[in-house]
């Protein structure tokens, strides 16, 4: 299906780049596609979507990662999209959740692994 197509393009080190980029120039990027994509059976595509909702980051997205770390619904998946936001409000929830001792182990662990495949 196109998600899985455009998810390994995110994963190709030579793709990725390029994929990101148009993905940040659609007028209507599928945020809500992408969302669903955290739930894959595939761990490389969970952390791939993670990694395209990072750079489409905004305060739009924040209250239902906010809302999955503190349900645990895909907390970790949630707290990797995070980790690749650069939004002032993502970045602020962010500090937030490290000051706490379980989220900033998770947090840790998600950076490591998102490092690897990124």
């Amino acid at each position: 299906d196109g998600a899985d197509r455009f998810l390994d393009l995110v994963l190709n080190r030579s793709t990725r780049d390029r994929s990101l980029g148009m993905l940040m120039n659609l007028p209507n990027p599928p945020t809500d596609l992408l969302l669903s994509q955290l739930n894959s059976p595939s761990v490389a595509h969970r952390f791939a979507a993670a990694k395209a909702l990072g750079v489409l980051c905004h305060g739009d997205t924040l209250p239902e990662l906010a809302r999955m770390i503190e349900t645990g619904d895909h907390s970790r998946e949630a707290l990797a999209v995070l980790s690749q936001c650069n939004d002032p409000g993502a970045i602020q929830y962010m500090r937030k959740l490290q000051s706490q001792p379980s989220f900033a182990a998770q947090l840790m662990t998600v950076r490591s692994e998102m490092q690897q495949l990124f």
